[in-house]
């Protein structure tokens, strides 16, 4: 954006982000006790951390777990329906907290009773907003990853990541090519403040080993 405003006003800017002030800027969802009660929130209280039985990450008896993901009406009667329960329905339709506890016990003990494979057959056909959690080489391996070009290959079999960021008319070019072990040692030695013998030695040594892994 500011090279943008630097082409079209002929003066750029100075872009000044701070990684903390980003976290806070996405924490609105919890700030009622902090800005209308000054005080921290309670974490086993709050709807996305922990205090709602819906919004709740479970584990299998395979290790495995579960993300529960939505707590409406239909996904509560759903849910406690199926697993025989419906008492817990209307305390886990109110708000996030207490009334959750008692639902949240259950469940984290109903879940571990079955693998994975078996909850995903479970809940097969019935209305409830809920994904296994994969791990960080489940997500780099999916179809959707490999469809949209987060992840490819190029022709010499080398993974690399793609662009998350897509302009239809101008999309990302990506240079895969990869330099040969000792290609930039040369360069790199010539930039940093080491005498001439300190460098000679360096890249006596650099070449050594190129030889011997080639």
């Amino acid at each position: 954006m500011a090279l943008h405003r630097r082409q079209t006003t002929g003066a750029g800017d100075f872009v000044d982000i701070s990684m903390f002030e980003s976290v806070l800027a996405a924490s609105p969802n919890i700030l009622g006790p902090v800005f209308g009660g000054n005080q921290a929130p309670e974490r086993l209280r709050e709807r996305t951390h922990g205090g709602n039985a819906m919004l709740n990450v479970y584990e299998t008896a395979d290790g495995q777990f579960i993300a529960l993901g939505g707590g409406e009406h239909k996904f509560v009667e759903a849910l406690f329906t199926g697993l025989g329960r419906q008492e817990f329905i209307t305390p886990v339709t109110g708000p996030a907290g207490e009334g959750h506890w008692a639902a949240i016990d259950f469940l984290r003990a109903a879940f571990r009773e079955r693998n994975l494979a078996d909850w995903q057959t479970w809940f097969e056909g019935r209305d409830i907003c809920w994904s296994p959690v994969a791990s960080l080489k489940d997500a780099w391996d999916t179809d959707h990853v490999w469809e949209r070009g987060m992840r490819f290959r190029d022709a010499d079999g080398n993974d690399h990541v793609g662009s998350a960021i897509r302009f239809s008319q101008e999309p990302a070019q990506i240079n895969t090519k990869l330099a040969a072990i000792g290609a930039e040692t040369a360069k790199i030695i010539a930039e940093l403040d080491l005498t001439e013998a300190d460098r000679e030695a360096i890249l006596a040594e650099s070449n050594w080993f190129v030889r011997t892994t080639r």
